[in-house]
């Protein structure tokens, strides 16, 4: 009828039921990485969506919308990583190849090149140095 069966549907309930009590659910844990990207994607691109001010030591508005930008670039790239569709930053010589596996799988899994792995890193620096100002 629903397309779901009764025990899904009190599942899901009460998984719901514990997100609004206490923020996450017991499923949410089995993966809390991934879920907490998600979270902090949304929340951060809600954030520069509506943005009413920046951090004091910032000048304007626009540098802490290309700032939180980065925030969003990472936690998406780490999205990718737990989807084993980027793997994070090895030196070339110690790369080993993943052309056999993406052939056999038809994925197309890829190192993180050294200027996403800058671009990551910054973004993680963003992110502790202004976790206390992701509010508005």
């Amino acid at each position: 009828m629903f397309g779901i069966s009764m025990s899904d549907f009190f599942r899901n309930i009460k998984h719901r039921y514990q997100r609004q009590q206490r923020g996450f659910s017991n499923e949410d844990t089995w993966s809390f990485d991934s879920y907490l990207a998600s979270v902090i994607i949304g929340g951060v691109k809600h954030l520069k969506e509506n943005l009413n001010g920046h951090p004091s030591d910032i000048t304007n508005l626009q540098i802490w919308k290309d700032i939180l930008t980065e925030i969003i670039w990472t936690f998406e790239t780490i999205e990718k990583m737990i989807n084993m569709e980027l793997l994070y930053f090895v030196p070339k010589n110690k790369q080993k190849s993943w052309t056999s596996f993406n052939k056999k799988h038809n994925t197309n899994v890829r190192y993180m090149t050294y200027e996403e792995h800058i671009r990551y890193i910054n973004g993680w620096s963003y992110f502790q140095k202004y976790f206390m100002s992701l509010w508005d």
